[in-house]
């Protein structure tokens, strides 16, 4: 031999072969390996695009309720300075203390409805359907809202067959009629 080496052609033919398999599965797990990455920093991308916009949509909800609170607060707060500083006649210490107990009403309804939305929205919340006597439900109701009612001189007068029943979870279903009135 002359120091020169050769190769039989079909060994050459079967590791080119073989080299083209190689290169073509890294090629196909490369891409397949691509698509599932994409594929997952799509997913991420999504979900923190739904958690920034449940972030905003929380933060306006803070600074709604915060102003919707504001108001009756400030009014109750200039309401309750007059009477201390002043000695308002029997006409306007009248006319500020119903101010004060609407401002108080208005305040009391506002932490329902925080407390009814949190309660709707509680997933471990199970509501308990059973026979209801809907007279007598509704006139525990109208009597307990018809006391706050009548500072403002709204008179409430329920009409229900005494019959009447319905098949309903009775806290919701007091819910709703005290929201009605």
């Amino acid at each position: 031999l002359d120091g020169a080496a050769t190769v039989d052609p079909a060994e050459r033919e079967r590791l080119d072969r073989a080299r083209s398999r190689r290169l073509n599965q890294y090629g196909w797990e490369g891409s397949f390996f691509l698509v599932v990455l994409l594929g997952g920093i799509g997913v991420i991308a999504a979900a923190l695009r739904q958690r920034q916009a449940l972030h905003r949509r929380e933060e306006n909800f803070v600074a709604a309720v915060s102003h919707e609170f504001k108001s009756p607060l400030a009014s109750l707060r200039l309401s309750a300075e007059t009477l201390a500083r002043r000695e308002p006649d029997a006409e306007t210490a009248k006319r500020l203390s119903g101010r004060m107990v609407g401002d108080v009403e208005r305040l009391e309804a506002m932490v329902t409805n925080i407390l009814d939305a949190a309660r709707l929205s509680d997933q471990s919340r199970h509501f308990d359907p059973g026979v209801v006597e809907l007279a007598r439900s509704t006139t525990k109701v109208v009597e307990r809202v018809a006391c706050h009612a009548s500072l403002r001189g709204v008179h409430f007068q329920a009409s229900v067959p005494e019959d009447a029943l319905v098949r309903a979870d009775r806290t919701a279903l007091d819910a709703v009629v005290e929201n009605l009135l």
